[in-house]
């Protein structure tokens, strides 16, 4: 996994419409637009590359290019970007501002605009209380030393993966609650609804 896919690991709160099409459902962003971005996986040039490095063992792994998978070698890619306000947060926090909605969490959801004045109150009440209760000290959980045996057969003794939990604090809880109002400010005055996903 690259470090720019592991990135995109988190969930946007941002404005929508409820519309209704065959029958169904769905929400729209009335303020995205599709546009050409330059392709995130081989930035740009068409092409993925493969190895050209030696491992462990001294093994050589020739580099080789291919064409890219995502863009099929046109260095673009068709994305929506939206001119209205969001609020990209990681998952941990994601989760932790819907507890302070006092919903329960899930990874998409919506707040209906007719609902949006009980819940300025409660975020209002929430900003002038005690805010600490959702705030995080940082973390770092280090993997724990293990034996174990590669590919060839080769022992070998290391740790598991370092996971950084970089907390929140009481400025960025604030923060949240601040962009959630605003939020709700440009979803009711366009006729839109609070989504997250």
């Amino acid at each position: 996994m690259r470090l720019d896919e592991i990135l995109r690991e988190s969930v946007t709160f941002g404005v929508a419409r409820l519309e209704t099409r065959d029958g169904q459902q769905y929400y729209t962003d009335p303020f995205s637009k599709k546009v050409k971005e330059k392709c995130w996986v081989c930035h740009g040039t068409g092409k993925e590359t493969y190895g050209g490095y030696t491992d462990d063992d001294g093994k050589e792994h020739p580099k080789s290019e291919h064409e890219c998978g995502m863009c099929h070698g046109q260095g673009e890619i068709d994305d929506w970007k939206t001119d209205a306000q969001e609020l990209n947060v990681a998952n941990s926090n994601a989760m932790e501002i819907q507890r302070m909605l006092g919903l329960e969490p899930d990874y998409s959801g919506a707040i209906k605009k007719e609902d949006f004045p009980a819940f300025r109150r409660h975020l209002i009440k929430l900003k002038n209380s005690d805010i600490s209760g959702y705030t995080q000290e940082p973390t770092v959980d280090r993997g724990k030393m293990r034996a174990s045996t590669d590919d060839t057969g080769q022992a070998r003794i290391g740790r598991g993966p370092t996971m950084h939990d970089m907390g929140r604090s009481h400025a960025q809880v604030v923060r949240y609650i601040d962009s959630l109002l605003s939020l709700m400010d440009f979803a009711q005055k366009n006729d839109c609804d609070l989504v997250w996903g």
